[in-house]
């Protein structure tokens, strides 16, 4: 469904009953925003389909005000921002541990309570910002970078903010981290009782790096855990404890921070 003039709101969709699992749901704007503020009229049945949500027209949001999309699939495209507000997970993949896939020129924003809530479950994420950062926080479970099989930020500088409501976060693979984010700054953080930031093989590559873990930073393996040297970038550690049991956490930066 297109709407060939003005603004969606899922919430003018009193109902959306789809039969059958694995169905594709397109919802769609000519020229519009489109508004995820109320879902009381989805059917439970669109719970296992594929949601495919896309402004056109020039910088058209596509706001999460309230409403949870579940889903088995979710595909954002917006033309302007991806935004967040108020408490709601915004989306949620878990049950079917599908893909989430999100583009448009910033993917949440700065400030408490602004990231995009989403919970992938096992299910990957693809994330690309045109213009600004990304601000993404996981709403249940644990993160690692191996679930990013796509993370895309054009423009220097931009801010890449990771998080997660109470889980851990995995640097495994950064394999899926295009070359532009190597001029970002790196924002990652856990809550949630004793929750680690766990190096175990991939190099976080970066203009500067935030890291702050309600429990322990800690390496294994024998790559180079966080690179800022090539902007001479700093790096910031917090946690309970940095590489336990004798690892050293490893760090390459022209300006690291004292031992």
């Amino acid at each position: 469904m297109d709407l060939a003039a003005g603004d969606l709101a899922t919430s003018q969709i009193t109902t959306l009953d789809v039969a059958g699992a694995g169905q594709t749901i397109q919802l769609s704007t000519t020229s519009g925003t489109i508004t995820v503020d109320d879902v009381t009229g989805f059917n439970v049945n669109t719970a296992d389909d594929n949601f495919v949500l896309t402004t056109a027209g020039v910088t058209k949001d596509i706001a999460f005000t309230g409403g949870t999309l579940t889903a088995a699939s979710a595909t954002l495209t917006a033309t302007g921002a991806i935004t967040h507000t108020g408490g709601a997970t915004d989306i949620d993949t878990s049950a079917a541990g599908g893909t989430i896939t999100l583009s448009g020129t910033s993917l949440g924003a700065t400030g408490a309570g602004n990231a995009l809530e989403l919970t992938p479950g096992a299910g990957t994420l693809s994330l690309t910002a045109s213009t600004d950062g990304v601000f993404v926080d996981l709403a249940a479970g644990d993160l690692a970078t191996s679930q990013i099989t796509t993370l895309d930020v054009a423009g220097a500088g931009q801010t890449i903010q990771l998080s997660t409501t109470s889980g851990t976060i995995t640097v495994d693979d950064v394999t899926g981290f295009n070359v532009n984010t190597a001029d970002d700054n790196f924002v990652l953080t856990t809550a949630g009782v004793t929750k680690d930031i766990a190096f175990t093989g991939g190099t976080l590559t970066a203009a500067s790096a935030t890291l702050t873990a309600t429990g322990a930073i800690t390496h294994t393996g024998g790559a180079t855990d966080i690179d800022t040297s090539a902007a001479g970038g700093t790096i910031t550690l917090s946690g309970t404890s940095l590489g336990p049991r004798e690892r050293a956490t490893r760090w390459n930066s022209l300006r690291a921070p004292a031992p």
